[in-house]
């Protein structure tokens, strides 16, 4: 995946740049992977760093609490009711790949929110990992063939689940 920027609120905030955007061989940092194995997204330091502070200007300062591991932003759940936005900007300005509700945002304790996004440090693999967590109730198409990815944003958004679309039981 080739990601150029992050958006919060259909704002661009996070600009991904210079080695960040390709992607490297095993081992050296830059590019974005998506990850199973990976609980939550991982963001290459200053992504994350950028990241959590545009995040923390979105809602009231009071609203945010100490932080839960591995988590480096949490709020008090009662104190945020504005639905925050993230995408992921590719190639082009108008294909994304949105973050937003129960994908954005986990409880690790009672009242207590974070966004479930984890800082990777200075010297990740990749500049941005996205977790199984975001990955939750999307659909991906790999095209193989053409080395293209297809994607759905949430599919909570539209009333549905994965479980709805498929019978897994049978298989």
């Amino acid at each position: 995946m080739h990601v150029t920027s992050i958006r919060i609120n259909q704002h661009t905030v996070v600009p991904v740049s210079g080695p960040m955007l390709s992607n490297y061989p095993e081992g050296v940092m830059g590019g974005t992977l998506i990850s199973t194995a990976i609980p939550y997204t991982i963001l290459q330091h200053s992504l994350f760093e950028a990241f959590i502070q545009v995040v923390g200007k979105q809602y009231p300062k009071q609203a945010q609490v100490n932080a839960v591991a591995p988590f480096g932003m949490c709020f008090d759940s009662k104190r945020i009711n504005q639905a925050l936005s993230v995408e992921f900007v590719m190639d082009k300005p108008n294909v994304v790949w949105r973050i937003s509700g129960d994908n954005l945002m986990v409880q690790p304790q009672n009242g207590v929110s974070c966004l479930a996004f984890v800082n990777g440090g200075l010297h990740p693999k990749a500049a941005i990992v996205i977790g199984s967590h975001q990955l939750e109730e999307n659909l991906l198409m790999f095209d193989l063939a053409k080395s293209r990815l297809g994607f759905s944003n949430s599919l909570n958004s539209h009333g549905m689940k994965c479980s709805d679309l498929f019978d897994f039981t049978n298989a």
